[in-house]
């Protein structure tokens, strides 16, 4: 039996008393490093996205402190002279804090109560009847002090309570009272060896906690980019190379296409200056727990492998916060700044108004990326987190457009914009798609402010588009999958039309450069065979300014076969079939980028390729 990456498992001791079933990663030296920081600081704070290993690392430190060496055999720290096994031995105290739909304050102190109360009768202390948590955490704090007994203290989900009441009549009240809870921390501190919280926002360095803004902030340690998560390194070891090459099996590729797969969909996550990317752990090991179960062909595209991570659950919080419109706007936000890294880590926004990007970054759908002169910039981090990105706006679009159609009792745009499409009209199409969008409530052309990445906005117009149309009964297509990429929109209208409409869809670029894109990568190529009339637009649109910028349309027409040409080819000197036969993406898009439409006399750098 092949001992794999457990895709469910978060306790460390389950991990390696069943070493025969489940593979951890040694994560121990970067985990030591942590340790001893938190004993040179005593209270220390550490954020990352959900499904990363958060509660792992924590009942990683607990087996650590509590010194379980038996746990640690043949791993890094458990070698010879590398940990001080009897100087760090502690009573842990694991305070775990994912309560979940409490609206009341008395609801979430008593919650709170239980929890600590469960803690005390662990260790043997008889607490007062205290209605306050604050009180009762600094009791047992005390009383454990008293009794001689050397303390740390781990936190997880510390947040939680939070953000499951942003934008909610409940968030002033849940405030309050962790505010207090946390403010014990900073007296209770004088009856502890040392204190560890974490969890998905830093709203505790954010001004939320006030009593907690004692807590040494490690979120953005170089040294600590790759605690949580897998790196490429990592998963090179021979124990995962021999699962990969098992899941690649099942699938019928070779290892080395399913790792580039694998990183394409999951990896990209980076969380400090440190150049190194990684994996998102839960996603890899949901992936690699599917192939192994896979039959030969059942994945035989790896650009649809599972999506665990996007599956596990929808971030409520920055969906209500994107129907509301009150979160800071672009002039303020991380995505704006010349250093996101450094704007997050100084970062004060708060709960009634928080920066989305923020938001969006710790939750996960936004990381930070390099440029080629060595900048920082947010963006998506993989191809999973886009895929679920798209998928969640798009949802929370079409509902909008539902309460749009339905208040008004009909379609929303001023103009046919069906006919308008069926006739390739370029300056009938701009008007229309402008109307739809001066039509629709605030908050959602607001939005895709707050997430200021040229990718972003592509994607957010884009399905704001799509939905629009789908809502005036058009029968589109989003993303439509062909040889050289995905054509953004595609409208393949009922039989007695008899026509194919393709729409690219640009934020940043003109006109024809959305054209030359359905030119280079074949786009046209897949309707070649069905006898309909292709006609494409390529669409710009200015987001500052909401409104279609520029619009350009090109019939086809319909194909020889015959002569392996469109009727209407944008280069009489060179078919797009020619064009396709090129090799190279690079060299048929420089070929494309000098084309004049309608112009006979301008395809000389085609004719001679």
């Amino acid at each position: 039996m092949i001992p794999t990456l457990p895709n469910a498992v978060d306790s460390f001791r389950t991990l390696r008393t069943r070493r025969d079933e489940y593979l951890y990663i040694d994560k121990t030296r970067c985990v030591a490093s942590l340790a001893l920081a938190l004993l040179r600081a005593p209270q220390l704070f550490f954020a990352r996205p959900r499904r990363f290993g958060k509660t792992l690392l924590i009942s990683t430190l607990e087996a650590l402190f509590q010194g379980e060496k038996h746990l640690f055999e043949g791993m890094w720290i458990g070698q010879t002279g590398r940990w001080d096994w009897e100087r760090h031995r502690y009573d842990v105290l694991r305070l775990d804090l994912g309560i979940r739909g409490v609206r009341v304050r008395e609801e979430l102190e008593f919650r709170l109560n239980e929890k600590i109360r469960r803690l005390a009768r662990k260790f043997n202390v008889a607490l007062p009847q205290a209605d306050r948590p604050a009180l009762l955490l600094e009791d047992l704090l005390e009383a454990l002090h008293a009794q001689g007994r050397r303390v740390a203290l781990l936190i997880d989900e510390y947040d939680t309570p939070i953000t499951e009441n942003m934008e909610r009549p409940a968030l002033g009240d849940t405030l309050d009272a962790m505010r207090d809870l946390y403010g014990a921390l900073k007296s209770g501190g004088q009856f502890t060896q040392c204190t560890f919280m974490t969890g998905i926002t830093r709203f505790a360095r954010a001004g939320l906690f006030s009593g907690a803004n004692h807590f040494r902030d490690v979120t953005f340690a170089g040294r600590f980019n790759a605690l949580l998560g897998f790196t490429d390194a990592e998963l090179d070891q021979p124990a995962v190379n021999e699962d990969l090459a098992q899941c690649a099996r099942n699938v019928d590729c070779a290892p080395r296409q399913l790792r580039q797969a694998l990183r394409a969909q999951y990896n990209g996550y980076r969380f400090s200056r440190i150049n190194e990317a990684v994996y998102n752990p839960f996603s890899v090991a949901e992936c690699l727990t599917v192939l192994r179960e896979a039959v030969p062909g059942e994945y035989r595209d790896l650009r649809q492998l599972p999506k665990a991570w996007a599956a596990s659950g929808t971030p409520a919080l920055l969906f209500r916060l994107m129907s509301s419109g009150r979160y800071a706007s672009e002039t303020a936000s991380v995505i704006s700044s010349p250093n996101p890294l450094e704007y997050l880590e100084r970062n004060k926004s708060d709960a009634s108004r928080p920066d989305y990007a923020a938001l969006m970054y710790h939750a996960g759908y936004l990381t930070f990326k390099e440029n080629e002169a060595g900048a920082l910039y947010l963006d998506l981090p993989n191809a999973e987190v886009a895929l679920s990105f798209n998928e969640n706006v798009l949802q929370w679009q079409r509902a909008g457009m539902q309460d749009l159609y339905a208040k008004e009792g009909r379609s929303p745009w001023g103009i046919d914009i069906k006919q308008s499409l069926l006739d390739g009209d370029e300056t009938r199409t701009a008007s229309g798609i402008d109307h739809f969008f001066r039509r629709l409530p605030g908050a959602m052309l607001k939005f895709p402010q707050a997430v200021k990445t040229v990718e972003s906005y592509e994607m957010y117009y884009q399905n704001m588009l799509f939905s629009g149309l789908q809502g005036a009964r058009i029968p589109v297509r989003a993303e439509e999958a062909a040889v050289q990429g995905l054509i953004d929109i595609v409208i393949e209208w009922p039989g007695e039309y008899g026509r194919v409409t393709i729409l690219e869809f640009k934020v940043v670029g003109t006109s024809q450069e959305a054209l030359n894109q359905v030119w280079a990568r074949g786009y046209a190529d897949l309707y070649r065979t069905s006898g309909k009339v292709v006609t494409v637009f390529g669409l710009v649109f200015a987001p500052e300014q909401r409104f279609i910028q520029a619009v350009k349309a090109w019939t086809l027409g319909a194909y020889d076969a015959h002569a392996e040409r469109w009727a209407q080819e944008p280069n009489p000197h060179l078919s797009l079939t020619a064009l396709g036969r090129i090799k190279g993406k690079q060299r048929r898009e420089e070929i494309v980028r000098s084309w004049r439409y309608g112009d006979a006399s301008h395809a000389e750098n085609g004719t001679s390729s």
